[in-house]
């Protein structure tokens, strides 16, 4: 027969047989959790999963807008950047332009992808409309005032549905867009052309996200983001899995050939978009201008003097003779729409004016900014 001592002794020794291997396992996975987050801080240069804010929020008919009041990231590390570069926006979700001016005689809404919007760019002040609406003031004494409408990644359909919804509660003097590469560079990427309208990424990533919600059935398209917003050891590993295997969005194989003869139908596309943008434009009460941005595809060395593109460069060259070719189609066809053809205004740069492919160093941007002024002003006169 036990004594009581006897009991209460192995009724110690069964909760330690169950706290010791339990502390253990805990102690295991904080010291995974502590060596994770020491490799991250140390070698990754895009920090924790969980310090990442979200820059793309979804929308129902422009794909995606960015988040309102909010700083945005616009530097990458292969731009060889000091520190991480961001800009702002405001409740509308517009980048903002700082120079607020009382009473301005003209209003600007200017539209386009990411260079618009300002990746690149080392503040919200540095960007193009920012630059735009700061020289027609300081340079050519004409008080505006700039609104951003650039998003990253938009093309031309985007543009169009972005302007429209604008226009319908605000009002402006006169409508830029600043574009051309994306829509080149998404007709190269994509043998289907209906994602000449909405890029493949919204139907393969958000539209069977909301169709399951709308069915009712279990959403679990984003274990691993959860998992890696909770774990900097899950986060580690899924950046080891990716590092082996390639990112996902790379794991999609481009097995078909480039189309060069249906580029007329696609740039066609292009046009038409741009053309409805005038269109609304002028219905507003506003002029218009189209005008097609420089990019480094224009540079008589691409891809060899891009430095972060080492791999690959036959591809490159192939993909600048197709955006090429597509924007030379496209110039011709939008000799209507006010063109202001841009896209070899930076090469007698003497600094380098590119961060990478398509985005402006703030020397550039400014640069850009000064061309359009000048352009804006004579159209005022």
């Amino acid at each position: 027969m036990l004594t009581r001592d006897s009991k209460i002794t192995m009724r110690i020794i069964k909760i330690k047989s169950v706290i010791y291997p339990l502390l253990i396992t805990i102690g295991f996975f904080l010291f995974l959790e502590g060596v994770s987050y020491l490799l991250i801080a140390k070698y990754a240069e895009t920090g924790t999963f969980s310090e990442r804010t979200i820059n793309s929020v979804f929308h129902p008919f422009r794909g995606w807008v960015t988040p309102k009041n909010s700083l945005v990231k616009t530097s990458k590390p292969f731009f060889g950047y000091s520190k991480k570069t961001f800009v702002e926006t405001d409740g509308d979700g517009w980048v903002v332009t700082p120079l607020s001016l009382e009473k301005p005689s003209i209003k600007i809404a200017i539209l386009g992808g990411s260079s618009v919007f300002g990746v690149g760019s080392t503040s919200s002040a540095a960007t193009i409309p920012s630059q735009l609406e700061y020289l027609l003031y300081h340079k050519f004494g004409v008080r505006s005032e700039v609104t951003n409408l650039g998003v990253r990644g938009y093309n031309s359909f985007q543009e169009l549905v972005t302007l429209n919804e604008f226009l319908l509660t605000k009002k402006v003097d006169l409508v830029i867009t600043l574009t051309g590469f994306n829509d080149a560079k998404i007709s190269f990427d994509n043998d289907n052309i209906i994602f000449s309208l909405l890029p493949r990424h919204v139907f393969e990533v958000s539209v069977p996200l909301v169709r399951k919600a709308q069915k009712q059935q279990p959403v679990i398209l984003n274990v691993e983001g959860f998992l890696r917003q909770h774990s900097y050891f899950f986060d580690i590993s899924f950046r080891l899995l990716y590092r082996i295997i390639g990112q996902p969005n790379q794991l999609i194989s481009r097995n078909f050939k480039e189309d060069f003869e249906s580029i007329e139908k696609r740039a066609d596309i292009t046009y038409r978009n741009y053309r409805m943008m005038k269109v609304l434009a002028e219905a507003a009460g506003a002029k218009f201008i189209f005008a097609l941005q420089p990019s480094a595809y224009h540079l008589s060395d691409y891809p060899r003097d891009i430095a972060y593109l080492k791999n690959n460069l036959d591809g490159h060259k192939l993909r600048k003779k197709y955006i090429k070719k597509f924007l030379d189609i496209l110039a011709l066809r939008c000799a209507d729409l006010n063109l202001y053809d841009l896209r070899g205004v930076l090469n007698d740069l003497q600094e380098k004016p590119f961060v990478d492919s398509i985005h402006y160093t703030d020397k550039a941007a400014a640069y850009l900014g000064d061309k359009l002024a000048t352009h804006v002003t004579k159209l005022f006169k």
